[in-house]
């Protein structure tokens, strides 16, 4: 079955160019959210480009996407779903919150809300299996998740006292944490991460924007932001040594960095070279379900 599409029971395509075992290929196809009816917007698509639903809405039979690609939403998945089983009588899991905004209906499903004995009040806690790298550097978008998901709750009466990720670092590694002598790995492989709880008005703002560029700019190409775009950079670098000297933005910029140190004679630049380390729109090339009928992508 290898680069062959895969007969999954959805109209979209699929390949599977690493001969994945069929029982994986049908499990994948169950992790695929079909196209939600025109004015009904998921929190997890409101809070992304609305290129990426449109496409999905409009081009859903022409969509290609490989299986391996949907290995961490199904790991992410298998393990809600295994961690529901074993939740305390207080805590409400996998219940949908449905509200209407004007034309339009917003739903959401938080991965776990634990009620305070006796109250109204709850925390909003959501599973995330991440990279280290993504812990390092932070997602904007969870703290934007967790925030609309509190106004749901708030809309259903319901007080809304904290926000957390639970996040296990699925590639943590204690080799690298003893390797970092920049003290920035993280020491742990799990982290409860308490988020910026907004006002009701600030969320009401921002959910009321998400819908305004939901519904008038279907198809405005994704900002660099939502690519999650890694900028080409350069590097001075010196042989026989593996971090580099200085990063900077353009090789210009690294040719007079050197030339200024070769004349106040702070290193021999004999050894010296510049490294250019190539850009690039993370989401678009690794993350993006539909990359294949971007008319954006290069």
């Amino acid at each position: 079955m290898n680069g062959t599409a895969v007969d999954v029971g959805v109209r979209m395509k699929f390949t599977n160019k690493y001969n994945y075992p069929p029982a994986y290929c049908r499990a994948a196809e169950l992790q695929i959210f079909k196209p939600s009816k025109e004015n009904r917007f998921r929190i997890t698509e409101l809070i992304g480009p609305p290129l990426i639903r449109t496409l999905i809405r409009e081009k859903w039979d022409d969509l290609i996407v490989d299986v391996s690609d949907l290995s961490n939403i199904m790991i992410g998945c298998a393990v809600h779903d295994y961690f529901g089983k074993y939740e305390a009588d207080n805590i409400i899991t996998k219940k949908t919150l449905l509200v209407k905004i004007d034309n339009n209906e917003v739903s959401g499903q938080s991965d776990n809300f634990y009620m305070i004995k006796n109250t109204n009040a709850g925390i909003i806690t959501d599973y995330k299996f991440t990279s280290v790298w993504s812990f390092i550097f932070g997602k904007p978008e969870w703290e934007q998740q967790l925030n609309c998901y509190a106004y749901l709750w708030t809309k259903y009466k319901y007080q809304i006292v904290a926000l957390h990720i639970a996040a296990f670092l699925k590639d943590w590694s204690e080799y690298e944490l003893m390797q970092d002598k920049n003290h920035k790995y993280p020491d742990k492989p799990f982290y409860l991460i308490n988020l910026p709880l907004w006002t009701f008005s600030q969320q009401d703002n921002f959910i009321k924007n998400r819908l305004f560029d939901h519904t008038h700019n279907l198809h405005r190409e994704c900002t660099p932001e939502e690519k999650w775009q890694k900028p080409t950079t350069y590097a001075v670098k010196r042989e026989g040594r593996k971090t580099a000297l200085r990063v900077l933005d353009s090789e210009l910029s690294c040719t007079k960095f050197i030339a200024e140190k070769k004349l106040s004679k702070e290193f021999d630049a004999g050894n010296v070279f510049i490294e250019k380390r190539q850009g690039a729109n993370i989401r678009c090339e690794k993350y993006c379900m539909v990359k294949s009928v971007c008319p954006y992508v290069r």
